[in-house]
């Protein structure tokens, strides 16, 4: 048996703890890999609320910014509990919801500032809490967009966590547009404002765009022992450079994507649906139900960004209408 530990900013196997698809696929594939032996265990940010019914379990310090942080990490319950699943939360009072769906904060003037510093605090609770043992041993981490990747960088750099080598890292991309970009320095939301003490390889962390700037989608694309696609059509889109609006390829990664896949680390798998409880639609209804969706979604309040998913949603659908 081995196990599994997912790390993600997202797990609809939680109540309220789903902004996006990537919530499904934390829900989903623990379940898959469970159902064939292997134990999964899941942790994401508690968001100052997820934790309030859970068990604590251990008490996790850790060195960040110079001084010494403290978390907790809380077992809590799931929405529907499974063999050989464990859902954590980590809690920390910097961790905060933000204004997407309670996870995601939304920072126009300076994208991912505060988004940056609570995956910081996250990843790096993770990492020790992975050294302390109180996930046992891990035999596979497997992180998921750029809010986890962070853990790579930790494992690659970091002289505290070494032990992180002792575990194979899959990362999966879920939304390759969103980077994670910040600046290495001269900022409060900055690799070495948080990481003061590191040494560490700019040239090899850096945006190609942005040369003062780590972004962090690159970091889980160049430092995982296995990079995933949602799709094998995917994987071969993500190899070409983007050419919006009519193709969406690498985004400016695809030289990083080539490399991986070079080195047989990029692998396209499609995700899963579940069937069993699948509702079957009249003939001719399809269309009309997904525009339905769509809609009602789009109303409601929390759906911040709404306008600029309705308007590239309208640049597919009114030719159709």
């Amino acid at each position: 048996m081995n196990t599994f530990l997912f790390v993600a900013a997202e797990n609809d196997g939680l109540a309220d703890c789903k902004a996006g698809g990537m919530g499904d696929v934390v829900r989903d594939v623990p379940r898959q890999i469970a159902e064939r032996g292997d134990k999964t265990l899941v942790v994401v940010p508690s968001y100052s609320r997820l934790h309030e019914n859970g068990k604590r379990i251990a008490e996790i310090t850790f060195p960040l910014r110079g001084t010494t942080y403290v978390a907790e990490l809380y077992e809590v319950v799931p929405k529907k509990e499974l063999d050989n699943i464990v859902h954590y939360v980590i809690h920390h009072p910097e961790i905060e919801p933000g204004d997407i769906a309670r996870i995601y904060h939304i920072d126009p003037a300076e994208p991912f500032y505060t988004d940056a510093i609570k995956f910081i605090i996250f990843c790096t609770a993770v990492a020790q809490a992975v050294k302390d043992g109180c996930f046992g041993k891990v035999d596979i981490i497997h992180l998921h967009d750029w809010h986890t990747s962070l853990l790579l960088f930790i494992r690659e750099y970091h002289p505290e966590y070494t032990s992180l080598k002792d575990s194979r890292f899959v990362y999966s991309i879920h939304n390759l547009a969103i980077q994670g970009i910040r600046p290495f320095g001269d900022n409060y939301s900055s690799i070495d404002n948080w990481f003061p003490e590191l040494e560490y390889d700019e040239e090899a962390m850096k945006d190609y765009r942005y040369e003062d700037c780590i972004n962090l989608m690159a970091v889980g694309i160049r430092l995982a022992d296995a990079v995933h696609t949602v799709s094998p059509s995917y994987k071969e889109d993500v190899l070409l450079p983007s050419n919006p609006p009519e193709f969406i390829g690498g985004e400016s990664l695809e030289e990083d994507l080539q490399k991986a896949d070079k080195e047989k680390r990029l692998f396209g798998i499609l995700n899963g649906s579940n069937y069993k409880n699948i509702r079957e639609a009249s003939s001719g209804t399809l269309y009309k139900l997904i525009i339905k969706a769509l809609f009602e979604w789009g109303q409601e309040e929390s759906k911040k960004y709404k306008s600029q998913f309705l308007a590239h949603t309208g640049e597919k659908v009114v030719p159709y209408l």
